[in-house]
């Protein structure tokens, strides 16, 4: 991998500690997000190097390769949450929280961090005289939705307070925009310059603690560089001056993403016990990450053993990094089945399977099917048992 296509992690991106415990190596990680309609096996330009790291500090995870966004966001990244409708009802659920939390207050002036495809913006925008979304996808698109909603397609760090609102923002929100920013403490510090006295903060990240008791190591991925878990995201709050207010999770998303609401104050606020906030030993990561990594290992030839025609259901953009840790290219399994048709005949990076729609097969009621969107699991439970497969076989450990 050549240097200058990734930079070396040295310090935690939330508390600054060089404390840092490498726990993972992850030589040759395959890229996620991908959809081609050509294989693509054995390609060096779709593997890269990596490493998870865990700080002794304040117990945030994080890469220790931070790739080129060249790299991992080119025009064959896809992932839109509107796209999704397991991001839809994440979305949904963020907006619930929000709401519980905010009631029918209005505000001067609304920011959503990473506004992606406008659903969330959209909702939440009654809330506000004025409305401002802002995301990278949308550079060079730039327009109003209306008079009171606009949308720029910027970075954190190039808002300015006098340019782009007529007031500061007194409520800032971001769903799963967080993990993806390299220098997160920087970017927020730069927020909190630009935003009101006493603006609220709501966001949503994939949770590190849920990951770990959860066993899915195969959520960490090149795009994702932050794992903030709760103590993390509280020392970040209160390195950044602000007041913890509350957290939660939504259980039917990623395994429990995190919530974390969050005031702007000028008071001094006492240290709060950091202590009772969940945070996890580098023995604890390690020990679940060599469990999880053996039970993957198995399931190839447990498959294999079975001698029945196999089907993969689920054209998952993170299937890479799940079929990384079996040591396989999933070809073993005839097909990967999936129900949208945007992914049909498509390939994902280092998958030997090709995709095709779910009522291509006709054989299922005789074959054994693999699970191969974890994250779908429940959904794509509840269909097999109507198909009724002859076996189903879920990799996760816990759904």
């Amino acid at each position: 991998m050549e240097a200058a296509q990734w930079t070396k992690t040295i310090n935690c991106k939330v508390c600054g500690s060089e404390n840092l415990d490498q726990i993972i190596d992850m030589p040759g990680l395959p890229l996620t997000g991908i959809f081609s309609k050509q294989p693509i096996l054995n390609s060096k330009e779709h593997k890269f190097d990596q490493s998870f790291l865990l700080c002794k500090q304040c117990s945030h995870g994080q890469l220790g390769h931070i790739l080129s966004p060249a790299l991992i966001y080119n025009d064959t990244y896809t992932h839109r949450s509107g796209a999704s409708p397991i991001s839809l009802k994440g979305n949904d659920s963020f907006y619930s929280y929000i709401k519980k939390k905010i009631g029918d207050k209005k505000y001067k002036s609304i920011l959503e961090i990473g506004c992606n495809d406008l659903y969330l913006l959209k909702k939440l925008s009654r809330h506000a005289d004025e409305t401002l979304g802002i995301d990278p996808i949308w550079k060079d698109k730039d327009h109003n939705l209306t008079e009171h909603v606009r949308v720029q397609g910027k970075f954190i760090h190039e808002l300015k307070r006098s340019q782009d609102f007529t007031q500061p923002p007194d409520l800032v929100y971001s769903s799963h925009t967080f993990e993806h920013i390299d220098e997160i403490f920087n970017s927020l510090k730069q927020l909190f310059e630009i935003t009101a006295d006493e603006c609220e903060f709501f966001i949503e990240v994939p949770s590190l603690d849920t990951l770990i008791k959860t066993y899915r190591f195969d959520q960490i991925f090149h795009q994702h560089i932050n794992y903030f878990s709760e103590k993390s995201i509280l020392t970040m709050v209160q390195q950044l001056g602000g007041t913890y207010v509350d957290h939660g999770y939504n259980y039917n998303y990623w395994g429990g993403t995190l919530y974390f609401m969050f005031k702007k104050t000028k008071q001094k606020v006492s240290a709060l016990n950091a202590e009772k906030f969940q945070s996890s030993t580098s023995e604890k990561v390690l020990n679940h990450f060599e469990f999880f990594k053996n039970h993957m290992q198995q399931i190839p030839q447990a498959i294999k053993d079975l001698n029945e025609v196999a089907y993969g259901f689920g054209g998952a953009q993170m299937l890479p990094t799940l079929a990384y840790y079996m040591k396989s290219d999933l070809g073993f399994l005839k097909y990967i089945l999936d129900d949208n048709p945007d992914r049909s005949d498509c390939y994902l990076p280092e998958i030997k399977p090709v995709i095709k729609p779910a009522q291509f097969v006709f054989d299922l009621n005789e074959a054994t099917v693999l699970i191969t969107a974890l994250d779908s699991a429940r959904p794509i439970t509840k269909r097999l048992l109507e198909i009724q497969p002859r076996r189903i076989i879920n990799p996760s450990l816990i759904t």
